[in-house]
């Protein structure tokens, strides 16, 4: 396992030097990711769908 640092700030070319992928490859994921409501583009930044809803169920 490699352990990859980011700046808060990165690009989809960033994500993929880091991972040694391609930007395709990366667009691919995170667009399959989105589509399984597991990520959310706001305003140009990435978040995280499945960590919002897991906090909203340890509300209820």
């Amino acid at each position: 396992m490699v352990s990859v640092r980011l700046r808060p700030a990165c690009t989809q070319g960033d994500l993929a030097d880091a991972l040694g992928i391609s930007n395709v490859y990366v667009n691919r994921v995170l667009q399959d990711f989105r589509n399984h409501g597991l990520i959310s583009l706001c305003k140009g930044k990435l978040g995280r769908c499945w960590a919002e809803r897991a906090h909203d169920r340890r509300r209820t």
